[in-house]
Parts: structure tokens; sequence; C-alpha cells
């Protein structure tokens, strides 16, 4: 044992309060999780320290133990149910006791509540039993006065899980909490109330202020905290206590948003916000709904910034409101939130971009008469963005072009995308610093929309994506062997770039062919996924888009089959459900394209029946597996016929395509592949299978000419080959009802 540690123990054993202190001083700065040895040594003396007169070494103490539960120290599970057990005492639940000790006070509460939810997450078996005191200290904690204790506390109903603690311990938690709601709703409603601190920072951001962390104090955090915590609280509270939240909430908003106190005021916007991000629009609210509606509409015109501000949040939940008695309040939102993009608070501004973005992307409502007003907005609004600000501004773009990119004019277009497409030339792919990989990952999401659902707008800026990516994979590829390739910032920073040139693909398909083959994307796929120190998540990207490769330009992928299909194999079987996933459609872009018959290939079979066969836990990877093996029977059906009309394999097919799929064209492919590959065994497919065939085909609900022409074709052929007693039979195993449907259906007089 080091000259510390032998230091550290005497002093824990000592009665002198200085000796004690110091030691636990030396303790509680250690950074590492202690060792077994040492935790089973000074733990249960530190727990013992809880007990002391002393509000400075019980301080101490609890930031000790706090520590070593943060740095995940699993050595103390044998200790959990002492450690919850002192905790419960009632010297430690005072927030009376010591009160005039001032930060050692607060620091020993905030540490507390801290260990609390801690315990809660790893240890609920333990500190289950002892909740009724320990719950009824976090609501009293929720109501301090002390922000930074309060704030605390409302993390601890932040970040409750749904349930809050498993359902064997729930008849425990619920009374505890449910007795004090009365008093835990308006505490957490005041909590939401800015601190004179936090307010004076809000009001003073200035354009070039990037995240609040980066410039404000940490007593501003912990401000910013309490309100923020407090707003997800009662948003999980809500979830959980529907009934008896409204109860207490209704009387409680209509009190506060009609206060002459603006701080009330915007703290009940605040939690309206949070109540309909959880309930959305109850019927228990319907009555209040008449009269709120239009008094938050005011509010975007009310003289305090942060109160103006607080509306664009809570407003953007209504945007789909259809409630009789509540004139559509969509025309008003999107007319107070454009306004106040040119407001004088930069808070109010960033807030009302955000609006914005919700709206543009959630609006189930038609906002054609809306475009110009919101294009122009937005031009307007672009200039002197910095930070978040600007990535919001990015994001309303992405969503407004991937709505509407077809009608808006070409100068607009350009007024649009140059600033965004500014910021993406302006990254240097050869620093991998913090600045560049945030500015990829957020520049590169709405950049995605826009390829996929804009292709008009994007394709001048395909060439200026395909060479940087092409570039930045390159550059990451070279410094392999100084740079950490399972870094999670480098990864994501990889799939950004590579999910952008996937959104191309999307959007424009084979017309953008010849720039793949130009920056050889397909030697670029083959090296990143044949390196290993990538994380999954990065061979789960560039596996998509080598599925698009392969869809659109196989000639590329041709002379590297082998290659590929090595690389498939292995993917097979990875622990990622979203790689195994893209794997398989990768496998169905190279079943597709290929021309001759490969041996590589073709053992896929079995695995591909395998993964059908999942269906019912995996839906999408099924798809996948269906189209690859149909690609290959409709080339090669001897080899693949076999495999399709086994019973097991058969019936799961049709009833895979009886399910709703994601994109109808994929249900399209397959049931054509299908057709194509049993009519040429008509007759030699056993009887009982036509039957459920037959299902999918009439209950099939996609509308596509060539599909139902081939379905009409192949079922006139089937009922010729099968002749009317096999017709008649397969009509009596379908029943009546689809009978008629498949003869009205597919005209089959």
């Amino acid at each position: 044992m080091s000259v510390m540690w032998k230091e550290v123990s005497l002093g824990l054993q000592s009665q002198d309060e200085e000796i004690i202190l110091k030691a636990l001083d030396k303790l509680k700065q250690s950074k590492k999780s202690l060792t077994k040895e040492q935790t089973n040594k000074f733990i249960p003396r530190c727990v013992d320290k809880l007990q002391h007169h002393s509000v400075a070494i019980r301080a101490a103490a609890m930031v000790t133990i706090t520590n070593q539960l943060k740095l995940e120290n699993t050595a103390l599970g044998p200790m959990a149910d002492e450690l919850c057990r002192q905790l419960s005492q009632p010297n430690m639940l005072d927030l009376k006791a010591g009160r005039d000790g001032g930060e050692l006070h607060t620091e020993l509460h905030t540490n507390l509540c801290t260990s609390i939810i801690m315990l809660q997450s790893r240890y609920v078996k333990k500190i289950m039993p002892r909740f009724k005191p320990i719950g009824n200290y976090l609501i009293d904690c929720t109501q301090e006065e002390n922000k930074q204790i309060a704030a605390k506390a409302c993390e601890y109903w932040a970040k409750l899980p749904m349930p809050p603690v498993p359902h064997r311990y729930m008849d425990i938690w619920i009374p505890v909490v449910l007795t004090k709601l009365q008093k835990l709703i308006p505490a957490l409603i005041n909590c939401m109330i800015y601190h004179p601190e936090y307010r004076e920072f809000k009001q003073n951001i200035i354009p070039q202020t990037t995240r609040l962390p980066l410039e404000a104090s940490s007593y501003v955090e912990s401000m910013s905290n309490v309100r923020n915590y407090a707003a997800l609280g009662f948003e999980n509270l809500c979830k959980i206590f529907q009934t008896e939240v409204i109860a207490i909430f209704k009387p409680f908003l209509e009190r506060y948003l009609n206060s002459d106190d603006w701080l009330k005021v915007e703290a009940s916007i605040l939690g309206l916000g949070a109540f309909t991000q959880a309930l959305g629009t109850p019927r228990d609210m319907k009555e209040v709904y008449p009269d709120i509606i239009p008094l938050l509409i005011e509010k975007y015109s009310h003289p305090e910034p942060l109160v103006r501000s607080i509306t664009c949040f809570t407003m953007q939940h209504f945007i789909n409101l259809s409630m009789k008695g509540v004139k559509d309040p969509l025309p008003k939102i999107i007319k107070g939130t454009l306004a106040l993009l040119e407001d004088e608070l930069y808070e109010t501004r960033t807030m009302a971009l955000r609006s914005i973005v919700a709206i543009v992307a959630y609006s189930e409502k038609d906002l054609t008469p809306y475009n110009t007003k919101i294009v122009d907005a937005l031009i307007r609004a672009g200039t002197g963005l910095k930070g978040e600000a600007l990535y919001s501004y990015y994001e309303c773009v992405g969503h407004l072009f991937g709505r509407s990119g077809d009608i808006i004019e070409d100068q607009k277009v350009t007024a649009l995308m140059e600033p965004l497409m500014n910021h993406w030339r302006s990254i240097d792919v050869t620093k991998l610093n913090e600045k560049n990989l945030e500015d990829t990952v957020m520049i590169c999401q709405p950049l995605c929309i826009i390829a996929t659902y804009s292709k008009a707008t994007f394709y001048r800026y395909n060439e200026a994506i395909f060479e940087k990516v092409a570039s930045h994979i390159k550059s990451i590829i070279g410094q392999s062997n100084t740079l950490s390739l399972n870094d999670p910032a480098t990864n994501n920073h990889l799939v950004a770039m590579i999910d952008v040139t996937s959104a191309i693909f999307e959007g424009q398909g084979p017309e953008v062919a010849e720039l793949a083959k130009k920056y050889r994307f397909e030697h670029l796929a083959l090296e990143v996924l044949r390196e290993g120190d990538f994380q999954e998540k990065t061979h789960q990207s560039m596996l998509a888009l080598l599925g698009h490769l392969a869809a659109h330009c196989f000639d590329l992928i041709e002379p590297h089959i082998d290659d590929y299909l090595d690389i498939c194999k292995a993917k097979l079987r990875s622990p990622s459900e979203a790689v195994k996933n893209n794997n398989l459609w990768t496998l169905a872009g190279l079943a597709k394209g290929c021309t001759k018959k490969n041996e590589k290939l073709m053992r896929f079979l079995d695995p591909l029946a395998e993964v059908i066969m999942s269906a019912y836990s995996d839906q999408g990877q099924a798809i996948n597996a269906t189209l690859a093996l149909t690609y290959l029977g409709t080339k090669w059906p001897q080899d693949v016929i076999s495999i399709i009309i086994r019973d097991d394999v058969f019936f799961v097919l049709c009833t895979l395509l009886q399910m709703q799929f994601q994109r109808d064209h994929e249900k399209v492919i397959i049931f054509c592949n299908l057709c194509e590959i049993l009519d040429n065994y008509l007759k030699k497919v056993p009887k009982e299978l036509w039957a459920p065939f037959c299902t999918a085909i009439a209950l099939c609900d996609c509308k596509d000419d060539t599909m139902m022409k081939t379905l009409q074709d192949f079922l006139r052929r089937l009922r010729a080959a099968i002749g009317n007693k096999g017709w008649n039979m397969v009509s009596n195993q379908i029943g009546p009802q689809l009978a008629v449907t498949l003869r009205k259906k597919y005209k089959l007089y």
C-alpha cells in the first residue's frame, strides 16, 4: 500500500475531525475507480461517516461515495444495502439540519440526490424498501429554495425511465409520489421560473455565442439545469399520473397564464409545452383549449422577449390541432413565428428557427399557401447565425426543400442553398478536429434530406459532394497508422459523409453513376468494409452505399464481386441488426445485377431462407432476403425453386406479403419476381401452396399497374394449369369473400 493510501486509512480511523477531512479530501479527489481491496477498506468507513455530527465530514463522505458511483465501481455492490440504509436515516434526509453550513450543506444534498438517482438505477432492489423517506426527501428538495439542490432533485424526476421502477416495485413507488403530487407539480412548475442570473445570461446572448456551457458560469449552468430538468420531470410525471396531473395542472395553468408576473406566465407556457409533449391534447383538457389557444397566440407579441421565445416552443405542439370550438391555429402560429425570426433577442430568434423546423417537418397540413413567406423569412434570417442557431437554420432549409423544393424559385434556391454549401466546402477533411467533426454531422443531416427529396435542387452540387467524400475517406484510411479508427467522433464524421452520398443515389439513382466511377467509390467501399477497426455503424452506412452502387452501377462492382461477397458472408454474423439488414440489401443489389452464375452468390440460398423465416421478428431483414432470393430465382429458377416452395419458407413468404411494407415498390418487385419464378413450375408446385399465395394476392393493396397486370396474367395461367377442380379447391380454401375479391380485382371472368 502506498504512503498516500496508508494516510487515508489512518485518517479514516482517527477521531480528529481535521485528520478525517484530510483523508476524505484525498479520497474524493480520486479520478479512478478504487480497486476492490481499496473499496472494501475505505468505503464502509465513508458510509459510517454519514452519521457524523459534522456537516463537513458528512458532505466529504457523500462526495466520495457519489464519485465512486459515477465511476461505476462494481465493488460497491455488496455494500449497496448498508449504503441505502444509511442514506435513508433522518439526519441525512433532514434539509434543515446544517443549513448554516452554506456550501457544505449544498454539497451534501446535491451529492445525496445524485447518489439516489444512481442507486435506484443500479440497485433498485436495495433502495425500494426504504423509498418512502427517500421519496419524501426528493419532493422536499424539489421545493427547496436553494436552486442547486432543487436542480439535483429535478434531475431525479427528469431521468425517470418508463416505468420509473420495475413493475414489482411500482406498489412501493407510486403511493409515495402520488400522496405528495399536489406539492410536487407546483414545485416543478416553480422550478421552471427563470432564475435572475440565468435570465440575465439569456437576455445578453449575442450571435457569436455557440453553446451555453462554453459561456455560462457553473452557477448559471445549474440554474439552466433546474429549469430544464423540471420541465422533463414534469413531462415524465404526466405520463405516469395522467388523470391526477390534469386535475392539478389545469387550474394552476389558468392562474399562471393570467398572472401579472411575466415570469409565471413564461413558466406556465413551458409547463404546457412539456404537458403537451407527454400527453398531446387529452379529452379532459378539452374545455380549456378554446380559451388557452387564443391567449397563447397573443403571447407572440408579449413585451417580454423570453415569453415570446417560449411561446414559439410550446405552440409548435399545436400545429396539427383539430378540435371543435378551436379555430385552426396554424396560420397564426406561422405568422407569429416568422415575425420572431427578426426579434431583438437572439434567444427568441433561435427558438423561432427551431419552431419553423417543427412546422415544416411535422405539419400534416398543406403549407403551400405559406411557402413563399417561409422562404423569404428564412433568407432574411440566414445572416449572422452561429452555433446551434445556424444548425437549426440548415435543418429548416433541409426540411423545406424536402417538402416543397420543386416549387421554390431558382434564385431563392440559390439563396438558401449557397450558405449551406459554402459551409460544406469550408470543412477541411484533413483536420479531424472537434469543430470540423461537429460541422460535418450537422451539415450532412439537412443535405441528406435535400438530396433524397429534391433532385432538381441538388444535381448541381453532386460533384462537390462526391469529391469531398472521396477525399475524406482517403484521408482517414491514409491516417490509419496514427488515427484511432474506432474513435466515435471519427466514425460519426465518416457515417455522415457516406450517408449524404447514399442520399444522392436515393434521389437520383443511375444519373450519378459516372461520378461514382470518377471518384472510384467501388474501391473506397472495399477499403472501408475491409477495415475491421471501424465501428459497426460505419460499415452499416457503407453497406447501404454499396447497395446503391450495386443497384445503379453494377459494372463498377462486378470486377470485385467475389471480394464483396466475402464481406457479405462475414456480415451475416454481425452483432448489429442494422448492419445485417443493410448487408442483405446489398446482397439483393448484387443478386439483381449479377448476370453470370456465381458459386459464392449461390451459397447464400440457405442463409437467405433462414432470414426469411425470421419475418415475424425482423420484417426489414426478411424483405431484403426475399428480394435477394427472388432476384436469383428469376435468373436461375432451377437452383432456387426447391427453396422457395419449401412449406415453411413459402408460407412465411405469403405471410410477409400480407404485411404492410414501408416501401411499396419492394412488395411490387417481390410479387413480380415470384410470378416469374413460379410460372415455370405451375403444375409442379404442391397444390396446397396456392391458397396462401392467392390470399396474399387478393389482399395486396399496392396501386401499381405493371404489378396488377402481372398478377392478373399469372392468375389466369395458374387457373388454366390447375384446371377448374384445382381452382375451385383454392377458392374454397381462401373463403368466399377473398375468392370474390380475387375475381373482381383481377377480372377473372
